[in-house]
C-alpha cells in the first residue's frame, strides 16, 4: 500500500474511535504529468474548468473521466499549471478512500511550494510525500512554467542529485538546497496550513508557510478529485455556514426572549405590563416558527426535485463521448440550460432522442445549432420531471468505441 494512505487504514483503535478533522492527502508529484497552458482571453472564469476539461483531453491519451486533475490559475498572467494522474495507477482501496466524506482535500505533493516568487528564473526543490520536485519558476512567476518529479530513493540529497541530472536548467538559477514539508494542518475554519523549512549548507531561508482558504476556489481548483464532487463538497460547506449562523440566530433571539421573561417574572411587573411585554415579542415568535415552516418547505421540496448534483449526472449518463458540454446553468429545480459541441449531427440527435426517451424529460427544446469548422455547436434549454412522476426506465446502451487521441 502506498504510503499516502498509509495512515488511514493503520489507525489506532481509539483513532477510529474519536476521529481528529478530516484529513489531507498528498499523492507523490512523480504520479502527474503536467503543462502550463496560456489562456485565450475570451475564456471567462465560470467557463474555465469546461475548457480545461477539452484541453486535457487533448493532452492525454486517456479519457477525462479517468483522470484525477487540478489545476494553479494565475489571474494576472492569464495562466494555469494543468495537472493529471491517470486513475488506474491507484488500487480501487485508494480511490474509494480519496471519495470518502472525512477526507478534506487531496493535492499532488507540489502544491506546498505554490506561492513562492522569485526575481530571477529559479528551479527550487521541495520534497514531501516521499517525492521531491524541481519546480522551474519564471520571475515573478505565482506557478511553475513546468515540474518534475522522481521518488525520494536513498535519501532527499540523493533525489535531488538525481533530478539535476534528468533536467534541462539552462537559463535558471539553481537552488543550492531544497525545501523539506515539515506540517500540514487542517484549520478550524477548513483551511490548510503548509509549512516547509529549508535544507543547505550554503544559504538559509525563512520556512515558507502556505495557506489555502476553504472560501478560495483556488484550493477546490487544485483538488484533483472529480470536478462534480468538489464543487458540491464546497456548496455544501457554505450551505453549513449559513444554517450554523442561521441556527445561533434563532438560538440568541430565543435565549434573550427566554431571559426577558424571567427577568419580568422576578420583578413582579404588573399584569398589563406583561401583556404589553409580550406583544412586543410575538413578532420573534413568528420569526422562529416562520424559519421551521422554511425548513419544512425545503424538505418537501428535496423529495420532489433532484438538486444540481443529480441533474448534472442524469445529463451526463445519456451525453455519447462526441458530445462535450461547454457550459451549464443549472435551474433552482430540475431544469438546466446547455450550451456545448457535437462531433456530428448524428451525435446531436442520439444524445436528444436518448432523452426523449428516458422518461425523465418534462420539457426538451434545441435551439441555437450552428455548424462550424466541422462541429456542432447547440444549446437546449431541459426540464426534468419531479421524481414522483419517474416511472424507471433502462439506462441507453452505447455500442464499445476505439478510443481516440484528440
Amino acid at each position: 500500500m502506498n504510503t499516502f494512505l498509509k495512515k488511514l487504514f493503520n489507525r489506532a483503535p481509539e483513532e477510529v474511535e474519536s476521529p481528529g478533522p478530516p484529513p489531507i492527502i498528498l499523492i507523490p508529484g512523480e504520479r502527474f504529468f503536467s503543462e502550463k497552458i496560456s489562456l485565450p482571453e475570451e475564456i471567462l472564469p465560470k467557463n474555465l474548468d469546461s475548457f480545461l476539461e477539452i484541453t486535457i483531453e487533448g493532452l492525454s491519451p486517456f479519457p477525462v473521466d479517468q483522470l484525477y486533475w487540478g489545476y494553479l490559475y494565475d489571474k494576472t498572467e492569464g495562466a494555469v499549471l494543468l495537472y493529471a494522474m491517470y486513475s488506474e495507477r491507484l488500487s480501487l482501496e485508494e480511490q474509494t478512500v480519496l471519495l470518502e466524506d472525512q477526507i478534506a482535500y487531496v493535492f499532488p505533493s507540489f502544491i506546498p511550494a505554490y506561492g513562492q516568487r522569485y526575481q530571477e528564473p529559479t528551479v527550487s526543490f521541495i520534497s514531501a510525500e516521499g517525492s521531491m520536485t524541481a519546480l522551474f519558476w519564471n520571475t515573478e512567476s505565482s506557478i511553475p512554467s513546468h515540474i518534475a518529479s522522481v521518488s525520494l530513493g536513498e535519501s532527499p540529497e540523493y533525489a535531488r542529485e538525481k533530478l539535476l541530472h534528468s533536467i534541462d536548467s539552462e537559463g535558471y538559477n539553481i537552488q543550492s538546497g531544497y525545501w523539506e514539508l515539515q506540517r500540514t494542518d487542517l484549520l478550524s475554519n477548513k483551511s490548510v496550513r503548509f509549512e516547509s523549512v529549508y535544507h543547505s549548507d550554503k544559504e538559509s531561508k525563512t520556512n515558507h508557510i502556505l495557506i489555502l482558504t476553504e472560501k478560495d476556489a483556488l484550493t477546490w481548483n487544485a483538488d484533483i478529485r472529480p470536478r462534480l464532487l468538489t464543487r458540491e463538497k464546497h456548496k455544501q460547506e457554505k450551505t453549513a455556514r449559513i444554517l450554523w449562523l442561521g441556527t445561533l440566530a434563532a438560538s440568541v433571539a430565543f435565549g434573550i426572549f427566554l431571559l426577558i421573561e424571567i427577568l419580568d417574572l422576578i420583578g413582579n411587573s404588573y399584569l398589563a405590563s406583561k401583556k404589553a411585554h409580550f406583544q412586543k415579542q410575538v413578532a420573534k415568535v413568528k420569526f422562529i416558527e416562520g424559519q421551521e415552516s422554511l425548513v419544512q418547505k425545503i424538505e418537501r421540496l428535496g423529495h420532489n426535485y433532484y438538486g444540481p448534483l443529480k441533474v448534472l449526472d442524469l445529463l451526463n449518463n445519456y451525453r455519447p463521448k462526441k458530445v462535450y458540454f461547454t457550459s451549464v446553468d443549472l435551474g433552482s429545480k430540475n431544469d438546466a440550460v446547455i450550451e456545448g459541441v457535437a462531433q456530428s449531427v448524428d451525435d446531436l440527435n442520439k444524445y436528444t432522442d436518448d432523452l426523449n426517451n428516458s422518461g425523465l424529460v418534462e420539457k426538451f427544446d434545441v435551439g441555437q445549432i450552428v455548424s462550424r469548422q466541422g462541429r456542432i455547436t447547440f444549446k437546449m434549454d431541459i426540464t426534468f420531471k419531479v421524481q414522483e412522476k419517474i416511472q424507471p426506465q433502462p439506462q441507453p446502451q452505447e455500442q464499445p468505441q476505439e478510443p481516440t487521441i484528440s
